[in-house]
């Protein structure tokens, strides 16, 4: 999203009004109220109340400024402090909630969502809940490792139902989720933002979240716990985001990709491929992180 700037470009008037304001017996406030052409990302912007300067500096009003801007400002009486926060808007609001326990510890503990100003707006009601990725939060019903999780707009209301053994944030409009039980074996599907199963159904022995169109995927071995020297048999590779291999390549090890670029691992070393899976970096590195900086 472009950032809003806001630029008084030129005067489009004249003086309207002059003011005198004394503060002190000593100093003296020379206001002046004026009419100067306000834009905001190229678009002009008009406000209620004037715009003024006082010896030579220009003053805006500040509630119509943020406001424009997408922002609530707020004052706060019992200790005058104006404060300005993103706005609760429906465009934004994923990024002002966040996830909060009641009667943590305990077996009755619940979670809701509060918003930045720690103000409740969804009550506790789930027994897990994550914070808002692509407008929408991974939420659980039941207790246990496998318990029934589903989604969440940031109305609090359940828009996918509660029907998976696990469940994952939104990344690139898709989520990973398991319907099965958690066993040596795996199967991760993907849906949409309408809960459907993308990809005709097609599961995958292990999977990542997608990243930059791509998610990485098993394609030999068993996903479950293994004795370490069969690591050498484990395979994988990526998929687009219509569920089809992007590349016939295969990998000892596989990360997402990030800034265009992931890290995959053969013969044993890490190397870096770019988005067109072309090897930008050697196999020289003994681990992720002397890739990953």
């Amino acid at each position: 999203m472009k950032k809003k700037t806001i630029a008084a470009l030129s005067i489009i008037g004249a003086i309207f009004i002059s003011l005198v304001v004394f503060a002190s017996d000593i100093n003296q406030l020379i206001a002046n109220v004026v009419q100067y052409k306000v834009l905001v990302n190229g678009e002009e912007k008009s406000f209620t109340s004037p715009i003024v300067t006082i010896n030579d500096r220009t003053y805006i009003p500040l509630r119509e400024v943020g406001e424009t801007l997408g922002m609530d400002v707020k004052w706060l009486e019992e200790n005058q402090t104006i404060l300005l926060s993103q706005s609760q808007s429906e465009g934004n609001k994923e990024n002002m909630l966040y996830p909060f326990e009641v009667n943590e510890g305990t077996a009755n503990s619940m979670f809701g969502y509060k918003d930045a100003l720690g103000t409740v707006i969804i009550e506790p009601q789930f027994v897990h809940a994550k914070e808002f990725k692509e407008r929408l939060a991974v939420i659980g019903t039941s207790r246990g490792q496998d318990g029934n999780y589903g989604y969440i707009n940031v109305k609090g209301e359940i828009v996918i139902p509660c029907i998976f053994n696990e469940a994952y944030d939104f990344n690139d409009g898709i989520a990973r989720v398991m319907f099965s039980e958690a066993t040596e074996d795996y199967r991760y599907s993907y849906i949409d933002k309408s809960g459907n199963i993308l990809f005709d159904n097609k599961e995958f022995l292990n999977a990542s979240d997608y990243s930059e169109g791509y998610a990485v995927v098993l394609t030999k071995g068993v996903s479950g716990l293994v004795k370490p020297e069969t690591l050498e048999t484990f395979r994988y590779s990526y998929i687009n985001k219509s569920g089809e291999y992007a590349t016939k390549q295969e990998f000892e090890g596989a990360m997402p990709f990030k800034n265009g670029l992931a890290a995959v691992k053969n013969n044993g070393k890490w190397g870096m491929i770019n988005t067109k899976f072309e090897l930008v970096v050697d196999y020289l590195y003994d681990n992720v992180s002397g890739l990953i900086k």
